[in-house]
């Protein structure tokens, strides 16, 4: 396997899991009573508020670290052609 492939397959899987992730934080804002967190600051269902918001953030760090993977291996990449015609 060429040099930082697995990085790229690892960014990609990571922008995946982001995609199932942003689809359950929608699935649990709609099944919790999170409007009324942002509306009243009152919720009778902390275990939906508490999934929606761990669902969001995981997806976030997710979409980040998939980002920051992709320009690593980009970078290395450039490296090498530099150092091979060097």
């Amino acid at each position: 396997m060429p040099y930082f492939e697995r990085i790229l397959k690892l960014s990609k899987q990571l922008f995946g899991l982001a995609g199932f992730l942003f689809i359950l934080t929608f699935v649990s804002f709609i099944r919790s009573n999170f409007d009324e967190v942002l509306i009243y600051n009152y919720t009778n269902d902390i275990w939906g508020t508490i999934m929606t918001v761990s669902f969001f953030l995981l997806a976030l760090v997710s979409i980040v670290l998939g980002i920051a993977l992709r320009y690593v291996a980009q970078d290395v990449r450039d490296y090498l052609k530099y150092e091979k015609n060097n």
